[in-house]
């Protein structure tokens, strides 16, 4: 039972309060034009400080790596600058990435020139550390443009299909139960951009901007501009050809298949529309890599985009299914002790390896299994396309028809696709990093008040997820600092969402009871009520420790986590002989348990996705 299915099976008891809908729709309008903006920008602002203040912290060889890439595009033609390899920390980003450190480089000699000198030793200073850091919190804006375009797509152009809640809009409850402050707040203060970008060093934050400015676009119908925008994104950063294939399935059926007067799907293609998107997609190809090829580095260039040489796992497990075969496997082998070789995914190295007991993945197996789940998604997605459509003819026909039947706007089915196709890749694809999780969490923000199952999906992978980012930052000066970001996102995010939907409980209850006309409105009530009580029951089995909006299984691993936490704070201290000994046990640790969390969330959205419209 979802609020969704709670709102549409009291729409028919709804008769009376058309009246008060209005009175609470004009008073959100006014409301939102002068504190939801406001709140933004504050939260922005906060934010972008605490990001100033995180500048002398910690960071990783990253950011030598962007400083050797500055230098390399300043120093060397175009024609070597996939060739060079002075340092081994070698250019392996797209040529649009490589473009930008191209423009970094021009404006880093106004604060050190020597940051832009090629050498096989690591170069540092405090000039060199400033920029850096400064070039990551202005890349940001991007991301802050991606998050105010989604909340004016969310509240001003489709507020019906994204924050449809009912809506108590005064300053006074503004913190506990406005939409708008949950997305703002969860899209903006994402700690996982302060994690990996603003302490480890990276420029996440700006790539996802440009994702969420494709997605608005797509979900606005302005579907050129999100093509382009996604087509320049992946030649930014590869990674985000995960998302690929949603948007493949996507637009291809949606937009460039003809529909039938039922609303069915045929075999017809729109050919103007389709190859409109064909020539967007090739023409911001050719601009990226057409200087590359003329210069004979395309072979180079791939070469160094796609790296199989470097295994399946990274040298940190990333949290994904091959976390769990790699766990399980070396649980075998010392189970069995069939062989006397020490496991080659425990080393801490990146390189190729086989594995004990188990088969040994390769490239291939892992492309096989993607390609096998991709195509599944789209049959399905098909079928159902044809069936909901069908509905909906029926439905016109037939008033009478169950409201079940209506399935989810278009908007809500890419962004689901977007979720299915990206967790697939992260969860089956081969050398994934960790950091590639904080591609699926921002996606899953919008939806968090279309259906309470995002809701606790978004809970439960963004935890998982951002936990599994903490061995980044191994140093104890950053020890705190890391319980102090998950606590205030657990704050925000917990505290929020439950004083939402606490809120969508007491409407439809309210509701529910004040307008019954008839027996067969009793019969609605009693229906819904029964289902109410067994969605929000209070008091389960093992209740004192249900955490808000989730059951008793999802609290007992959410608060699972302070046990990890501590054995890999103050295991060290306690059993220093063993993990001395076994010095990658709390990474292992933290990589399945992670992995089991993000593992049961992509379930849910299978499910999700199979068995609803």
């Amino acid at each position: 039972m979802t609020a969704t299915d709670l709102r549409s099976k009291s729409r028919s008891s709804i008769t009376r309060g058309s009246d008060d809908h209005k009175r609470i729709k004009e008073k959100r309008s006014e409301y939102d034009s002068g504190t939801i903006w406001f709140m933004f920008y504050s939260t922005a602002t906060i934010v972008t400080c605490i990001k100033f203040l995180l500048i002398p912290s910690y960071y990783s060889t990253d950011l030598e790596v962007h400083r050797n890439w500055m230098a390399i595009t300043y120093n060397k033609p175009l024609s070597e600058w996939y060739s060079e390899s002075t340092s081994k920390w070698t250019l392996d980003y797209p040529p649009f990435f490589a473009y930008f450190e191209y423009i970094l480089a021009y404006l880093a000699k106004f604060f050190d020139k020597n940051m832009l000198q090629i050498r096989q030793d690591p170069y540092m200073s405090p000039e060199t550390l400033f920029y850096m850091r400064l070039t990551v919190i202005i890349s940001d804006l991007v991301y802050y443009y991606g998050v105010y375009q989604w909340i004016r797509l969310m509240y001003k152009r489709k507020p019906h299909i994204f924050t449809s809640l009912p809506a108590m809009c005064t300053r006074s409850n503004f913190f506990q139960s406005s939409t708008s402050f949950s997305h703002i707040v969860l899209f903006i203060f994402n700690i996982g951009h302060l994690i990996v970008d603003h302490v480890h060093f990276q420029y996440n934050g700006f790539l996802n901007g440009m994702l969420l400015i494709s997605m608005a676009n797509i979900c606005n119908q302005k579907i050129y501009w999100g093509s382009f925008w996604f087509a320049v994104l992946l030649n930014f950063k590869h990674i985000y050809l995960y998302m690929a294939p949603a948007y493949f399935i996507y637009l291809f059926i949606e937009h460039c298949l003809i529909r039938d007067s039922r609303g069915s799907i045929t075999m017809k293609i729109r050919l103007n529309i389709l190859l409109r998107l064909i020539a967007i997609v090739i023409g911001v190809f050719v601009v990226s890599f057409l200087p590359f090829i003329i210069n004979g580095q395309f072979y180079n260039l791939i070469n160094r985009l796609f790296p199989f040489q470097r295994g399946l796992t990274h040298s940190y497990w990333a949290p994904n299914f091959w976390a769990l075969y790699n766990g399980y496997d070396l649980l075998m082998a010392r189970f069995y002790r069939t062989t006397d070789r020490q496991s080659p995914y425990t080393g801490g190295l990146v390189q190729q390896s086989e594995h004990l007991i188990l088969p040994t993945i390769t490239p291939a197996i892992t492309l096989a299994i993607i390609v096998v789940i991709i195509i599944t998604i789209s049959a399905t997605y098909i079928h159902q396309q044809q069936n909901n459509n069908r509905t909906k003819t029926t439905t016109s026909r037939n008033q009478n028809q169950n409201q079940n039947s209506v399935a989810y706007a278009p908007e809500i089915r890419f962004l689901h696709l977007i979720l299915l196709s990206s967790l697939t890749f992260f969860e089956f694809g081969y050398h994934v990093h960790e950091k590639s999780i904080l591609l699926v969490i921002p996606s899953l923000i919008p939806l968090i008040f279309v259906n309470i199952d995002y809701a606790q999906i978004f809970l439960l992978i963004s935890i998982a997820g951002y936990y599994s980012l903490f061995p980044l930052l191994y140093k104890e000066a950053e020890a705190m600092l890391k319980v102090l970001l998950m606590a205030i996102h657990l704050l925000l995010s917990f505290g929020t969402l439950n004083s939402r939907y606490r809120i969508v409980k007491r409407w439809v209850i309210e509701k529910i009871t004040t307008y019954v006309d008839s027996d067969d409105d009793y019969g609605t009530e009693h229906e819904v009520m029964r289902e109410i009580k067994d969605e929000f029951r209070e008091n389960p089995p093992f209740s004192f420790l249900k955490l808000p909006l989730l059951n008793v299984l999802e609290s007992i691993y959410i608060l699972g986590f302070i046990f990890i936490h501590s054995v890999y704070t103050f295991g060290p201290y306690i059993f220093p002989d063993a993990f001395e000994r076994l010095q990658f046990l709390p990474l292992l640790l933290i990589s399945i348990y992670c992995s089991v969390g993000i593992l049961y969330c992509y379930n849910w959205l299978f499910t999700m996705f199979f068995f609803t419209s």
